[in-house]
C-alpha cells in the first residue's frame, strides 16, 4: 500500500470506513482537508443555514472545522464538536477558528436547548459503531435543539437529493431518520 501522502482522492474514497482511531493519526489529519475539500454537501449546508437562518448551529463531528468556520464567517454562532483532539487543533487554527466554540467530545457535551440547527456532515454517522451509541447521539442532539430546532445529516441529504422516500438505511444496516425537527412542545 502506498504511504498515506501518496493516496489519491479516488483511492482514498474506496478505502473501508475509518474508525475513530484513524482520525487521531497525525498523518491523516495532515492530509484530511486535501482529501475532503468543499464539496456538494458543504454547499448544501451553507444553503440550508441561509434558508433556515438559525442563530446557533452545532456541527457534530466537525473534524478540521472547514464548514464550521465558514458558517461562523457567515454570522452564525457555531459550536464545533469532535472527539479528535488532533482534528480540533487544526480547526482552532483555521481562519475564523476564534469565532467558534470548540468542544472535544461528542453530542452529549451539548447543553439542553442550546442550538437551532444541529448538523452531521460527511461520514460522521458511519463512525458511530453501535446502535446504543447511535441512539444516545440522536437523543443528545434532540436534547440540544431549541423548540423548533432542526437536525440534518448528509445521509438524509443524499436520500432527499435522489428523491427517494422512506427511511435511509445506514451502511452497517441500521435504519436512520436523519432529517428531523424538534416540536414546540419538546417532542418529535
Amino acid at each position: 500500500m502506498k504511504p498515506s501522502s501518496e493516496i489519491s482522492t479516488a483511492a482514498y474514497r474506496c478505502l473501508p470506513v475509518a474508525t475513530f482511531e484513524e482520525y487521531t493519526d497525525p498523518r491523516l489529519v495532515a492530509i484530511y482537508d486535501a482529501l475532503n475539500p468543499f464539496a456538494a454537501d458543504t454547499t448544501f449546508y451553507i444553503g440550508l443555514a441561509a434558508e433556515l437562518s438559525p442563530s446557533s448551529i452545532s456541527d457534530i463531528g466537525c473534524g478540521t472545522g472547514l464548514l464550521t468556520c465558514e458558517l461562523a464567517h457567515r454570522g452564525h454562532e457555531m459550536i464545533g464538536v469532535d472527539p479528535s483532539r488532533a482534528m480540533l487543533a487544526v480547526a482552532r487554527h483555521r481562519p475564523g477558528g476564534e469565532l467558534v466554540r470548540w468542544v472535544e467530545g461528542d453530542a452529549s457535551q451539548l447543553d439542553e436547548s442550546q442550538v437551532d440547527l444541529a448538523i452531521m456532515t460527511g461520514h460522521v454517522a458511519q463512525v458511530i459503531a453501535d446502535d446504543e451509541t447511535w441512539h444516545k447521539t440522536l437523543a443528545a442532539i434532540h436534547r440540544a435543539l431549541r423548540p423548533g430546532g432542526r437536525g440534518r445529516s448528509k445521509a438524509a441529504t443524499r436520500v432527499h437529493e435522489r428523491g427517494k422516500r422512506g427511511r435511509p438505511r445506514h451502511p452497517v444496516g441500521r435504519s436512520m431518520t436523519l432529517a428531523w425537527a424538534k416540536s414546540r412542545c419538546g417532542t418529535s
